[in-house]
């Protein structure tokens, strides 16, 4: 049984990875704002944190609470993101702030205060947009938040560095459209060509498995423009 920490779970693909991690084995520490979906679950090996990321406080408590448990991470896979989707003239120094603080800076605070949990030989799966990705296709109105996932997967990069002795494998998936209320957001009159119950599967089998053949990477997981 592995110890798997998700991150950003309540809904969408982070809740259908919580879902698929469990049904493999694993023990699940599943943090996020809002508890109630992951609450109504009712497995064993479920452990509810309550996490915002994008609150260094937040933060620090929910890896308190995770020490409570005398338990080691094999993988943290962090799907909470925040999407703010205007047009460039309208985007505000708050709407900065906001996104890079949640996408970006949380991320990386996260990993740092928790990182004397994490196992040798572990891994550290972010989730990405393609959005983010050098010389893929960019958006109107998604400045912000593609430009804030590009940051995060040169800083999931980085921290492959940062960890190589510890040969903790740290790499991020630049998803594609997904059918969820953020893609909803970005591309309402796009349908998706996946749903999150298609991709959680292979996002875990990557964080738990096939992780081993990656470090410092950044993997376009998509078939479709967005």
């Amino acid at each position: 049984m592995k110890n798997v920490l998700v991150v950003g779970c309540s809904q969408g693909i982070g809740f259908e990875t919580v879902k698929v991690a469990l049904s493999k084995g694993n023990r699940v520490f599943a943090a996020s704002r809002n508890l109630n979906p992951l609450i109504e679950l009712k497995e064993n090996n479920l452990y509810t944190l309550q996490c915002d990321i994008s609150n260094a406080d937040s933060v620090e408590k929910m890896v308190q609470q995770f020490e409570s448990y005398e338990k080691k991470l094999d993988a943290i896979i962090v799907t909470a993101g925040l999407l703010i989707k205007k047009d460039f003239h309208l985007l505000t120094e708050e709407d900065f702030h906001h996104i890079y603080q949640t996408n970006v800076y949380g991320v990386f605070h996260l990993i740092r205060t928790i990182d004397q949990l994490i196992l040798p030989g572990a891994s550290v799966t972010t989730i990405g947009s393609m959005g983010g990705v050098s010389g893929a296709l960019k958006f109107p109105g998604m400045l912000f938040y593609s430009s804030s996932k590009a940051a995060l997967s040169c800083l999931t990069e980085c921290l492959a560095v940062e960890y190589q002795n510890q040969n903790i494998h740290c790499n991020s998936l630049a998803l594609g459209a997904v059918e969820t209320d953020m893609k909803n957001q970005a591309f309402p009159e796009f349908k998706a060509p996946h749903k999150p119950e298609e991709i959680a599967p292979f996002i875990v089998d990557f964080a738990l498995t096939h992780y081993k053949l990656f470090n410092g990477k950044t993997l376009p997981v998509s078939v479709s423009t967005p």
